[in-house]
């Protein structure tokens, strides 16, 4: 924290475990610096209110952005544009999964139990969130800068079929969404085995169809068909491409447009502030999370009203040099 002290200091990035996000976050905006903060913002309600109210505090001289960077990639950019324009017709309904591999566990001889749940955080829930929050979140964000809103309400089922080795975490969660206007979004996130699936968001309507992968294609078929350009195959690549660094990431520019976004709000002054939409996206995926593991119907407001506060009961001064 002393850093913050620090007036040659311009911008902090937050990219530390989930569960320390909002100390550091309302830190960094109270000693005025600019503010990348990675997702979610919090792990629990509780820490999404204070995020809130930190984002209040706000002197309209300060950025805060958080790292849902595929809003920046240029692929999605293009679909979204174009599903809120209207080209696939009206929204029926939304399929989202994140098939991820497994993560795995850092042995650590001799470290306190503290460290060992620090450093292999993606195990425990109250560290990280659990797997929706820490991943399925990055397609609960697209799905809600499509629609340009958060679901209502979730029932969801999950588990923790052949369970991780420590930790309390789920490997698996299913969950349906209802979003305004009778729109039903579906997610499926899954973290376990030694293999990576795929990444995708699909989107259904009355004229077509947008779907879009980390790897395999940004593409509408239907009446106002488009494709990004981006490949969906390794043999749809050609030798060419492959020399110029053409692969099959939709997520190629991702990461520079979204950090040149950052730098050149505060150059210019023109600062943002995304809290408001981080917050709905991590809420969102709190709410999948809660009614999943409460196994019950779970609205918006009533997740809201829990006021959930996740402790990972650190004892941190541990860490401290003498």
């Amino acid at each position: 924290m002393k850093l913050l002290e620090n007036k040659d200091v311009d911008a902090v990035l937050i990219s530390s475990p989930a569960y320390s996000h909002v100390d550091f976050l309302e830190a960094a905006v109270a000693a005025g610096k600019n503010v990348y903060c990675e997702k979610p913002v919090a792990t629990d309600v509780d820490g999404c209110r204070r995020v809130i109210a930190a984002g209040e505090k706000l002197n309209g001289k300060q950025s805060v952005v958080i790292g849902f960077q595929i809003r920046y990639a240029s692929a999605y950019a293009e679909m979204v544009s174009r599903i809120q324009r209207g080209d696939i017709g009206e929204l029926i309904t939304v399929q989202l999964y994140y098939f991820s591999s497994g993560t795995p566990l850092i042995p650590l001889n001799n470290a306190s139990w503290d460290e060992v749940r620090i450093r292999n955080h993606y195990y425990f829930r109250a560290m990280c969130g659990d797997i929706i929050l820490d991943q399925g979140i990055h397609m609960l964000d697209v799905c809600n800068w499509a629609l340009n809103s958060h679901a209502l309400n979730a029932v969801g089922r999950g588990g923790k079929k052949h369970p991780l080795p420590v930790g309390d975490a789920w490997n698996n969660y299913q969950v349906l969404y209802q979003y305004p206007n009778d729109i039903n979004v579906s997610i499926h996130s899954t973290q376990i085995g030694p293999v990576f699936g795929d990444v995708c968001c699909r989107f259904l309507g009355t004229k077509g169809s947008a779907e879009a992968h980390y790897s395999g294609g940004v593409f509408i078929n239907g009446d106002n068909a488009w494709d990004s350009g981006v490949a969906r195959t390794e043999s749809e690549i050609t030798p060419e491409q492959r020399s110029s660094g053409a692969f099959l990431s939709a997520l190629g520019d991702a990461d520079k447009n979204k950090e040149q976004h950052f730098i050149s709000s505060i150059e210019t002054g023109n600062y943002v502030n995304e809290i408001r939409s981080g917050v709905e996206s991590t809420l969102t995926a709190i709410l999948g999370r809660e009614a999943a593991e409460s196994n019950k119907p779970l609205t918006w407001d009533e997740v809201l009203a829990t006021n959930e506060r996740m402790d990972p009961k650190l004892n941190l001064a541990q860490f401290d040099k003498k």
